[in-house]
């Protein structure tokens, strides 16, 4: 079983005045994987579990399933494949990972 694990960094952002209300802001970041050869591969900008914060759970799942999964020569680009799955909804890809043998897990601390 492959487990890639991303760490919640979301927070609430103020605007600096009293009269206006915090935001919630999503973000994740990749933390590490584990059930691969080399892990420590995945931690650069060629892949895009890595390559930026994310600002879902879904962004992460898509991001994975780029990764590991999904057969790039029949995208140009990780945004033309998110759009094929405009149809599907998070509990479809995560059982399609799922399938594959991929567990995406979110960490609220970082575990050593």
């Amino acid at each position: 079983m492959i487990k890639v694990y991303f760490e919640d960094e979301s927070f609430w952002d103020s605007n600096g005045c009293d009269c206006c209300e915090n935001t919630y802001m999503e973000v994740f970041n990749f933390s590490h994987i584990d059930g691969v050869n080399n892990p420590e591969k995945y931690q650069s900008y060629d892949y895009e579990i890595y390559n930026s914060s994310k600002y879902s759970e879904w962004d992460c799942l898509v991001s994975v399933f780029w990764d590991l999964v999904a057969d790039k020569r029949q995208y140009d680009h990780f945004y033309d494949m998110c759009e094929v799955f405009d149809n599907i909804d998070e509990d479809d890809i995560v059982n399609m990972l799922s399938d594959k043998g991929i567990e995406v897990i979110f960490l609220e601390e970082w575990i050593a």
